[in-house]
């Protein structure tokens, strides 16, 4: 996958401070990964997701993205003391 201004290796992803209570909210993440490893034409891109501080059920139904799509890793929020909310 060569491009005039690079190559993209891999996606890192913090979000979800604002709907960290929508229940489905893996359901709708894994499409978006998968488009945009189709769009980029690269099906093996690596995804990062990053947890979010100091909510339980949130990074629980976000570290179930390994056990659903490959290439994708979770990065722990224990030890940090900030929220952005």
């Amino acid at each position: 996958m060569g491009s005039k201004y690079g190559r993209i290796k891999g996606i890192l992803w913090h979000q979800g401070e604002q709907d960290n209570k929508d229940e489905k909210y893996l359901e709708k993440l894994i499409p978006f990964i998968q488009n945009l490893r189709k769009d980029l034409k690269n099906p093996k891109l690596p995804f990062i997701a990053g947890e979010i501080n100091k909510k339980t059920e949130f990074n629980k139904r976000l570290n179930a993205l390994t056990k659903k799509l490959g290439y994708t890793a979770v990065v722990s929020s224990k030890g940090l003391t900030a929220t952005d909310m």
